[in-house]
C-alpha cells in the first residue's frame, strides 16, 4: 500500500511541476514577444543593443524551460503499425 501512495504522490508532484513549467514557459514567451514587438520603436542605440542582448538571453531561457517541460511530460506509448502483408 505504501508503494501505491508513494508512486501516486510522486506522479502528482511531477504533474504539478509540469504545469508550473508550462505556465513559466507561456509567461516567458509572452515577455519575449513583447520585447520583439517593442524593438523596432527603440531609437537609442545603446538601449537597442541592451534590448537585443536581453532578447537573446530570454530566448535561451525559453529553450531551457521548454526542455524542462518536455522532460516532465508523461511518456506516451508509441503507436506502431503492423506491416501490410
Amino acid at each position: 500500500m505504501k508503494t501505491i501512495v508513494k508512486s501516486a504522490a510522486s506522479e502528482a508532484l511531477r504533474l504539478i511541476a509540469y504545469w508550473l513549467a508550462i505556465f513559466q514557459l507561456r509567461a516567458l514567451e509572452t515577455n519575449l514577444a513583447g520585447m520583439c514587438d517593442a524593438l523596432p520603436s527603440i531609437s537609442c542605440v545603446e538601449t537597442r543593443a541592451n534590448t537585443t542582448q536581453a532578447i537573446r538571453r530570454l530566448s535561451l531561457e525559453v529553450v531551457e524551460v521548454r526542455n524542462r517541460a518536455r522532460s516532465l511530460r508523461h511518456a506516451r506509448r508509441v503507436q506502431s503499425w503492423r506491416a501490410a502483408a
